[in-house]
């Protein structure tokens, strides 16, 4: 396959999940082919500095891929600047990217597809990304997609020209939470968006990624989904985790080992409601509710 997406691979101090990160990878059919790029970022003090340091000696370990760039930060930039930040540095000299954190397990068909979508969707200005992940899905084959109106943080792509429609200050758009109408519309991706905004504004969270899909609301564009999960989260329960530690069971899906290597992308690019009320299932205010009591059992159980 030809024009390869490179991959930008983000890393702290996790190195059980990110070997497992690692390793899945380079399964993959393209791995070989593919330059890989890693984003080590520094300790947040001197008790997290042992592991950071381990990570960054794994990393020089690491072989299989076309060709391997390590940048190690010698200061905590955080999740979100030094992605924004890595990104931009590859933006330098390529027009599209794949993004991975050290939380992920890819099946083995997942640069195929990340590259597939990359070079079908490329003159489609009305898709924002290409996502690996997908919760179980009902009523699609296994070489099939689906579109929806939010992109998954957990294994995706993008082109250059798309990630600089985004706009990273969000302080012009707090009256948006007012309206009604507003909120009803952007919870169409996810009953949790509005009131995960309200929590942006409050200064509670700062995500990367709720900016991101915030702004894909208002510039109204399409992701790209696999009928069968790429990636799967196997950093959710670890004792490290930043934004999916509360996440109890709600995430949990199905990695796709069907071994497809073409897949049936369509240019009927618009929003099918059987398949987007499946794709809202996790973020539904029952299953919120649920995971919730599924936390509190747990820590009851888990108490000394």
């Amino acid at each position: 396959m030809n024009n390869l997406a490179p991959i930008a691979l983000f890393c702290y101090n996790r190195l059980d999940t990110l070997k497992m990160t690692v390793e899945s990878l380079l399964k993959n059919h393209l791995s070989s082919d593919s330059i890989l790029f890693i984003f080590s970022d520094g300790p947040k003090s001197n008790e997290d500095l042992s592991n950071v340091m381990n990570v960054r000696e794994y990393l020089k370990c690491i072989i299989g891929f076309k060709d391997i760039y390590i940048f190690e930060s010698n200061h905590n930039k955080g999740l979100s600047r030094s992605l924004k930040d890595g990104i931009h540095y590859v933006f330098q000299n390529y027009d599209r990217i794949i993004v991975l954190e050290d939380d992920l397990e890819l099946s083995n068909n997942f640069l195929l597809f990340m590259n597939s979508g990359l070079n079908y969707y490329d003159n489609y200005k009305n898709v924002l990304s290409i996502c690996g992940y997908s919760p179980v899905m009902k009523g699609l084959s296994s070489n099939q997609i689906y579109f929806s109106k939010r992109s998954s943080s957990w294994g995706w792509g993008i082109w250059k020209n798309r990630w600089y429609l985004i706009n990273w200050d969000l302080s012009s758009f707090k009256k948006f939470t007012y309206n009604i109408k507003n909120r009803y519309n952007l919870n169409k991706m996810g009953s949790d968006m509005s009131s995960l905004l309200n929590y942006y504004f409050k200064g509670t969270i700062q995500s990367w990624c709720l900016t991101f899909t915030f702004n894909q609301f208002l510039l109204d564009m399409y992701s790209v989904h696999p009928a069968i999960s790429k990636v799967r989260n196997i950093g959710i329960s670890h004792p490290n985790a930043t934004n999916t530690k509360k996440n109890y069971f709600r995430f949990r899906t199905i990695l796709d080992t069907s071994n497809v290597t073409n897949f049936n992308f369509s240019n009927h690019i618009s929003i099918n409601k059987y398949f987007i009320k499946q794709f809202k299932r996790d973020n539904s205010i029952y299953n919120r509710f649920l995971n919730k009591i599924c936390i509190t059992i747990d820590s009851l159980l888990n108490f000394k």
